[in-house]
């Protein structure tokens, strides 16, 4: 009986690696076509348009509140003064911006009156969104 040796390879084993390999190419290529379906069909069933606006109404509603409560405390310190020869210490704040709220996109009228703006209207007219935000802050 003859020996195999442990590094050649078996015409049995090629095949089997072979069919593997044409399987494991067969399946990338479906899971890269499964893919572009589910992008196709989100696309399709969205639009371009509404991912975009998603995309925009996920950023005020959750980003830019976790955006100010990582921001660090502010530290305001004015400078020394002196008062007819004495030194008076300067105030010190601490300053942490809390909770935000957003008002609605408003454009003044010349006159003063304030018009809600609507995305048609910055398109047409060149013009960029101008919100007011409140912060509630503690010292």
């Amino acid at each position: 009986m003859e020996e195999e040796d442990p590094d050649e390879i078996s015409s049995e084993q090629w095949q089997n690696n072979s069919l593997l390999l044409l399987l494991l190419k067969v399946l990338k290529l479906f899971l890269q076509d499964a893919c572009w379906v589910v992008i196709s069909a989100y696309f399709e069933e969205k639009g371009l348009v509404r991912q975009q606006l998603d995309s925009f109404d996920e950023f005020i509603q959750m980003n830019v509140q976790s955006i100010v409560e990582d921001a660090p405390t502010v530290e305001l310190q004015a400078e020394m003064q002196h008062f007819f020869g004495d030194i008076e210490n300067p105030t010190k704040f601490l300053l942490k911006f809390g909770q935000i709220y957003l008002s609605k996109p408003t454009h003044w009228e010349k006159d003063g009156t304030p018009t809600p703006m609507m995305p048609n209207e910055v398109r047409r007219g060149f013009l960029a969104f101008i919100i007011t935000h409140y912060f509630l802050h503690s010292f």
